[in-house]
């Protein structure tokens, strides 16, 4: 796991914050083990990120069944509601980072959309819209305010993450079809295999400890 205890973020830098607690209800499963064209879903979202971000973490529960080609540092969500909300306030703590890039772990995202929410001017939060809406898990947020405005709406008890696009004033980037995928079902991360091989014979899903 990369080792960031003790080491404070150079000014300016971007930190990263990966989802991988999710149960994966419609998938059947917990999805960040899930293996997607040789990556576990996990760690590809983690590389996504760790080209334009200083350090990456992944925030993940105890009971999360954790690929084995994740070279990242794994933090546990807090104590609270079991919500991607409350799993962003988690990373969002963890940094210290005056911006960060999130992204879900089940959200593939072509190098152009990472490059795009990276490029925002500092202090500006930005998320990425396409054909199902706005993506708060595929957005980059100022650290403190969207830390102040996740725990606002944890006390509050409104667990809705897309507040956090409205509340922090966000830009709305559209995306190019076909530049973020939503892997939610086993047919998803077949289509999803075969348009990164490219040649339509990747194969489908698996859990990364099937590949070990």
């Amino acid at each position: 796991m990369e080792d960031t205890a003790g080491r404070s973020a150079p000014p300016g830098s971007l930190g990263g914050i990966v989802l991988a607690g999710g149960s994966g209800r419609r998938f059947g499963r917990p999805k960040a083990d899930v293996v997607v064209a040789g990556r576990s879903l996990a760690a590809r979202a983690a590389d996504a990120l760790a080209a334009h971000c200083d350090h990456v973490v992944v925030i993940a529960r105890p009971d999360t069944p954790l690929p084995h080609d994740l070279d990242r540092r794994v933090v546990f969500d807090r104590d609270g509601p079991r919500a991607a909300l409350t799993a962003v306030a988690t990373g969002l703590a963890a940094l210290d980072n005056e911006d960060v890039l999130v992204l879900g772990c089940d959200l593939i995202a072509a190098p152009a959309v990472v490059s795009a929410l990276a490029s925002q001017p500092p202090g500006q939060a930005a998320a990425l819209t396409d054909e199902h809406g706005v993506q708060p898990l595929c957005a980059r947020y100022p650290r403190m305010p969207a830390l102040d405005a996740c725990e606002r709406l944890i006390a509050a008890g409104d667990l809705r993450v897309r507040q956090l696009v409205a509340l922090l004033g966000s830009v709305l980037i559209p995306a190019i079809a076909g530049s973020l995928t939503n892997v939610n079902t086993e047919s998803d991360a077949f289509e999803a295999a075969r348009r990164l091989a490219g040649d339509g014979r990747a194969e489908g899903p698996a859990a990364a400890d099937e590949r070990s």
